[in-house]
């Protein structure tokens, strides 16, 4: 047992680590895959220190996984409850972080930015902390981003004398920063059309900030149909590819809470829409619910945990004509 258990937890010093895990430089890698991944390893890397494998590498990678949670819902601008999502008390998560900030001086002067701000001008929009910059593979011409003394996102160029100077607009999140740069380099460049795509991305992005935090606050199963129809309709508008790509596995994250719901209730997906909406599907509608699922988690779950929820999608039916369904799991199943 023990061997296994080291085995294990050699596995995640190799590949847990947050910068195999996250892009935090690229919005257009899904959030939802992103985020789902830091939880599933912070919970794996928690579960071995709780069971007693407490090296140094472990628990330091524990508290590096805890101060990347904390630094992903400052980025993407959502707020989660640490007992509710970890399933450790928030205290107790917060040493984490803690502890973790204490031993790297980098990630240190971020968090003080967010919390205490000991370290800058508090409350000083004047005050901007870079963190990095992006070059645009056209023209060169760099942009680059920070986080001010207020807590806010700002973009920043080069003026004429080589000096960086920040733009004036303040954002909630990065992503935005970042749409806001990728919008000043278009300009820039005289170029319409991914001027044009960018004014685009940036309102899907504002459509999107609500249901990011909604991924993040739990959910009722009763809304879940609802919440379904609301992202279709979501990701029927998006106009661009930033859009789709944030927007999709959203989505499928509803069709596979569908999925879920109708494994614990041992019914088909259409009695499962049929009793919350009051609505028929017809069994192709049916599995397209089922294939979104499948979808999520092939793409946006930890590997860690695809196995386990394919073993339980291939449980679940999608779709049985009204006058043979029973409410139940069968042995025939609908793929």
């Amino acid at each position: 047992m023990s061997e296994t258990r080291d085995s294990v937890a050699g596995w995640h010093l190799k590949k847990s680590r947050p910068y195999r895990c996250l892009d935090y430089f690229n919005p257009r890698a899904s959030f939802a895959g992103q985020a789902n991944t830091l939880v599933t390893r912070f919970r794996a890397v928690q579960a071995l220190c709780e069971a007693g494998d407490r090296t140094i590498g472990l628990t330091q990678l524990r508290n590096e996984l805890a101060f990347h949670l904390v630094k992903m819902s400052r980025w993407w601008q959502f707020e989660f409850c640490p007992n509710t999502v970890l399933g450790v008390m928030p205290c107790l998560f917060i040493a984490y972080v803690q502890a973790h900030v204490a031993r790297v001086v980098e990630d240190c002067s971020l968090y003080d930015l967010f919390t205490r701000q000991n370290y800058l001008h508090a409350n000083d929009s004047g005050h901007v902390m870079l963190l990095g910059h992006e070059t645009g593979w056209k023209t060169g011409r760099r942009t680059f981003f920070g986080v001010d003394g207020k807590k806010g996102f700002r973009v920043g160029v080069l003026g004429g004398d080589g000096l960086l100077r920040w733009t004036g607009k303040v954002f909630q999140d990065f992503p935005h920063a970042w749409l806001q740069g990728r919008l000043i380099r278009a300009q820039q460049d005289r170029d319409p059309v991914v001027t044009e795509e960018t004014l685009h991305a940036m309102e899907e992005h504002a459509r999107l900030r609500p249901w990011i935090q909604k991924y993040f606050h739990g959910w009722s199963d009763d809304e879940t149909v609802q919440d379904y129809r609301a992202l279709q309709k979501e990701l029927e508008a998006c106009r661009t590819v930033f859009g789709r790509v944030q927007f999709e596995p959203l989505e499928n994250s509803f069709a596979f809470r569908m999925t879920e719901i109708a494994f614990r209730r041992r019914m088909t997906l259409a009695d499962l829409v049929h009793e919350m909406e009051g609505t028929d599907l017809t069994h192709r509608e049916a599995n397209v619910i089922k294939r979104q699922a499948r979808a999520y988690v092939a793409t946006a779950l930890d590997r860690m945990l695809r196995e386990e929820k394919t073993l339980m999608l291939d449980r679940v039916i999608s779709y049985l004509p009204r006058r043979c369904s029973r409410g139940g799991q069968s042995p025939e199943n609908t793929p």
